[in-house]
């Protein structure tokens, strides 16, 4: 599961919170540190979410860091949609063996 850090105005502060959480990570006098801060956090703790909101409620940005299982199993569908190279041909069912 993805962890969501959030960098969002806390009075005449900035503090970092984790989603679903309601104490935060830690509170910060500048926006900058708490930013620079979250990003720590959120590189570390792979996969996970960074949403930076400004002083007016509106998200400024938001990346994600790392993939997590389900990102990998979409890729891995996409892949196995993919058409074959030109002259490679598709393997042959595996018929199961009888007992």
């Amino acid at each position: 599961m993805r962890a969501v850090y959030k960098v969002v105005p806390d009075g005449d502060r900035w503090a970092i919170k984790l989603e679903g959480s309601f104490t935060p990570v830690a509170m910060y006098t500048h926006k900058n540190e708490a930013v620079k801060a979250a990003r720590e956090l959120a590189e570390r703790d792979m996969p996970s979410r960074l949403v930076v909101v400004d002083g007016r409620g509106d998200v400024e940005s938001d990346k994600l860091y790392g993939t997590d299982q389900l990102e990998e199993d979409v890729r891995g569908m996409r892949a196995m949609e993919a058409p074959l190279p030109e002259g490679m041909e598709p393997m042959p069912e595996m018929e199961e063996e009888e007992s």
